[in-house]
């Protein structure tokens, strides 16, 4: 069976890039500089549901991801989860915070409404992804 990204993030993210067989994405929401990264396994629901090869690989991309975002939204805080509660696909946040940002200091889940990125903004921040990988 082919690979097929869950349609709600598909609607909810953009790509940045593809590496390794993990596809990078970018929220939608421009409050935040949030990044949403899915393995590209068809049925992969939980970390521990792919090959150790692989989850190592996934560990070491979030935690340079993290790094990435914290120095480009210059972030207090980064939260990194895999949930999977409202999609089960599995996929990684990676959210940089800051103490006077929408939710802080709860979750970003389901506070306010989704501030979506103008075509400018969106293409900036892109970029600015896309050099830093």
């Amino acid at each position: 069976m082919a690979f097929r990204l869950d349609a709600r993030l598909a609607a909810d993210t953009v790509s940045v890039a593809v590496i390794d067989n993990v596809d990078i994405r970018l929220m939608r929401d421009a409050r935040y500089l949030w990044l949403v990264l899915v393995p590209q396994i068809d049925g992969a629901e939980e970390w521990q549901d792919l090959p150790e090869a692989q989850g190592l690989a996934l560990h070491k991309m979030s935690m340079q991801l993290a790094n990435v975002a914290r120095r480009l939204a210059t972030a207090d805080k980064m939260n990194i989860a895999a949930l999977g509660n409202m999609v089960r696909q599995l996929h990684v946040h990676v959210i940089a915070r800051h103490v006077d940002d929408a939710a802080w200091p709860g979750p970003v889940w389901g506070v306010g409404a989704a501030q979506p990125y103008d075509d400018a903004a969106l293409a900036a921040q892109l970029d600015a992804l896309r050099a830093a990988l």
